[in-house]
This record gives C-alpha cells, structure tokens and sequence, in this order.
C-alpha cells in the first residue's frame, strides 16, 4: 500500500503549476501541524514566516534530545516536503487560535492553542 512518503516521491518532482494543489497535497501539508516544531518557529508570528525548506534545514541541524519528534516519520516527512517542487517553498507562520476573530485579552495565550497559518 502506498502512502504521503511515496506520493512525495513520485510527484515530488512537479510544481504547482505543472499539478494543481490537490487533496494529497493538503494532507502533506496539514500533516506538517503535528510536527513539534518550538525550537524553530518559538517567536515567530505572522509578520514572520518560514518556508518549509528552511525549516527543515534548521531542524535537521537541531541535536535529537532538542527534537521532540512525536514519531520518527515526523522528521523524514519534513526532509521529504523540503525536497518537493511545490511544498518547499510554501511558507507558514504561527498564529494563536484564541486570537483569531476575537481579541478579547491581552494575555499571553497557553502554547497549546497555538496553529499553524499555511501562505502558498
């Protein structure tokens, strides 16, 4: 059975122009918010963004106690979006879900109500 890994082999190849985003291509992408990524984008907002590739530059480099992977295939999905045409260089920032729509508080959010703004 195939899976996110080989689909990223094989059209990993192709730009957004030559294949229009599709439903796999936002699996890819959403899958990306499960990666444990505080020691990277800590700080960063929506002034700021990161393309996937330096993220996975920055987080290849970071020692593996500072990693915090949630399973092993964290790290090689982020390697493998780094390589592909299209999701390389899709940038992202950090926003806090309790913010969006409301500011109500001033308060610093908890960072577990943290999301992730996906820009293409």
């Amino acid at each position: 059975m195939t899976n996110l890994f080989d689909y990223l082999d094989w059209r990993g190849d192709l730009t957004f122009q030559q294949a229009s985003f599709n439903l796999v291509d936002n699996l890819i992408l959403s899958c990306l918010g499960y990666v444990v990524l505080d020691s990277i984008v800590s700080g960063f907002d929506c002034d700021s963004v990161i393309t996937v590739k330096e993220t996975a530059d920055l987080f290849v480099q970071l020692p593996e106690r500072v990693k915090n992977l949630r399973v092993p295939e964290d790290e090689t999905l982020l390697v493998s979006m780094a390589k592909a045409n299209g999701l390389e260089r899709c940038s992202y920032c950090i926003m806090c879900s309790s913010w969006i729509g409301r500011r109500k508080s001033n308060l610093l959010p908890s960072p577990s109500i943290w999301e992730m703004a996906a820009i293409m």
